[in-house]
């Protein structure tokens, strides 16, 4: 879109996003800001019948890759594969949402509740805004987003003194335990705390969580929390050891 551009946010953000954007504006230029929040519908398609995808709606395979937003009548699709699977995202007015998920369920494909959605971000490394909402960049493995020659923003000291310090004290992780507990902060065992911002509750297995640790435990393979729960680290997330995807 030659001189506009769309901005996918998180559903409840997007007054506070256009409210941040318009104070930026310069007095000499003139932007116009549009609600789009109900205007405009992603589905993610995820799974290993994927590939189907390309078949039902039509879609020229070797046209998508990680870096493309590819037009398809009225719809906007990506392909992502920063994560090892495919993942298909598809923006499309909300008008068409029916039709589409209907076309999907004829042909094989399951609508997923949060719980199923969240476990699988977890598996794979999905951040998602309970990770990142009053987050700072850095302890969430997005500090390469972080432009420090950009001039002034909300949160620059902060992070000035981090990058000074040539380290980061937080790291974001994902981990398993064989006890279930709930999203919030905890003290481990041998000083610190962690907190946990996404924790779903795998039944017959082990539970699941996204978790924000003291950087020094990332050399360890589990954290002991006081009150003796274990909770074993799975995968350090980085996104600076994924491709871009634009």
């Amino acid at each position: 879109m030659p001189d506009k551009i769309l901005i996918i946010n998180n559903y409840d953000k997007g007054n506070y996003l256009r409210n941040i954007l318009s104070k930026g504006i310069p007095w000499n230029e003139e932007v116009v800001i549009f609600d789009g929040d109900s205007a405009i519908k992603k589905i993610t398609i995820l799974g290993e019948t994927v590939n189907k995808v390309f078949s039902i709606f039509n879609i020229p395979f070797k046209e998508l890759n990680d870096h493309i937003w590819l037009e398809n009548k009225d719809n906007i699709i990506s392909v992502d594969r920063r994560y090892g699977d495919t993942i298909i995202e598809i923006l499309t007015p909300s008008i068409n949402l029916f039709e589409i998920k209907e076309k999907l369920l004829h042909n094989g494909f399951e609508d997923i509740d949060d719980d199923s959605w969240n476990k699988y971000r977890i598996q794979v490394g999905i951040l998602g805004n309970k990770e990142i909402n009053d987050k700072i960049p850095f302890n969430v493995g997005m500090g390469q987003l972080v432009k420090m020659d950009k001039g002034c923003y909300p949160g620059q000291e902060i992070h000035a003194r981090l990058e000074s310090r040539g380290k980061q004290n937080k790291a974001l992780v994902t981990l398993e335990s064989k006890k279930y507990i709930d999203e919030g902060e905890y003290k481990i065992n041998n000083g610190g705390k962690i907190i946990i911002t996404t924790a779903i509750s795998d039944r017959g297995s082990s539970s699941k969580y996204f978790g924000i640790i003291p950087i020094e435990y990332t050399k360890k393979s589990k954290i002991v929390l006081l009150n003796l729960i274990e909770l074993e680290i799975n995968k350090i997330i980085d996104l600076q050891l994924l491709r871009s995807h634009h």
